[in-house]
């Protein structure tokens, strides 16, 4: 019976040389991509899908450890004894670009890396996080929220609690579309920033005015900024954000309390 069978097989295919090499080609490509192949028409992302939970890609629970080493405290937590900003209070730094690293979805096999501190674009993992406060977020995560128009708070571990309350409070209160995440990264002179799609204004000093500025300007200016939804990864959650009253969840009003604030505008 198989040997009939591999007989047909061998005729079929040898009659047939169209089917002989697309036999080929598939095979050629499930073995360049292994399990790991999800694939779309999608060249802007690399052909990856979005926002589609998948264990041979990206499950937002498994292979966590390819973003960061989730055994190292450092991440998250002071292991200095200084007590940051120790510098005079300096003037708020805006930055923004033109240009824009290529979105591409990354699936948990590969590794990906940054060539700047603070990435404004770029690649990152196909399931972007539930919009909130982390214990501790990677940048491969948050970088595809920056995509949807959110806004990203990043401190160092090390910075005093107050100041982090205090930015965390103008964040939490500009829009639901939001990420804080403790960062290593930042140097001590200048612990804490926010992000946005190709913007960053980085801070030694929390400056009220100049962050609200910096939200109601770049917030949501983004290619995705229609997609508003939470994502699917949300290891290390500490708190969900919420919808403001006077805004909606697709943070239609920024900044709804802005009065708060003077000179913001």
């Amino acid at each position: 019976m198989a040997v009939g069978l591999y007989a047909f097989l061998f005729i079929l295919l040898s009659c047939c040389p169209l089917l002989h090499a697309w036999l080929n080609s598939v095979d050629l490509t499930l073995r360049d991509s292994g399990p790991w192949g999800i694939h779309t028409n999608d060249p802007r992302h690399g052909g990856i899908r979005m926002g589609v939970p998948d264990d041979l890609c990206d499950n937002g629970k498994n292979y966590l450890h390819v973003d960061w080493n989730l055994k190292d405290p450092s991440l998250y937590s002071c292991t200095s004894r200084l007590v940051v900003p120790i510098a005079p209070a300096t003037k708020s730094r805006p930055y923004c670009t033109d240009t824009e690293d290529m979105p591409k979805h990354v699936c948990m096999n590969e590794t990906i890396s940054y060539q700047e501190t603070i990435p404004l674009s770029g690649p990152h993992r196909p399931l972007w996080p539930v919009y909130g406060e982390y214990l501790y977020l990677p940048p491969q995560r948050w970088v595809h929220s920056l995509e949807h128009g959110a806004v990203v708070m990043l401190y160092h571990p090390c910075a005093r609690k107050e100041d982090v309350d205090k930015l965390k409070a103008i964040v939490e209160g500009c829009l639901r579309r939001h990420v804080i995440t403790p960062y290593n990264k930042l140097p001590l002179s200048e612990p804490f920033a926010l992000v946005t799609h190709k913007c960053r204004l980085t801070m030694n000093h929390i400056d009220q005015n100049a962050a609200v500025r910096f939200i109601l300007k770049h917030a949501l200016d983004a290619p995705e900024k229609a997609v508003y939804r939470d994502g699917d990864y949300a290891f290390g959650l500490l708190k969900t954000s919420r919808t403001l009253a006077g805004s909606d969840e697709r943070d239609a009003v920024l900044c709804p309390q802005v009065h708060l604030y003077q000179n913001a505008r």
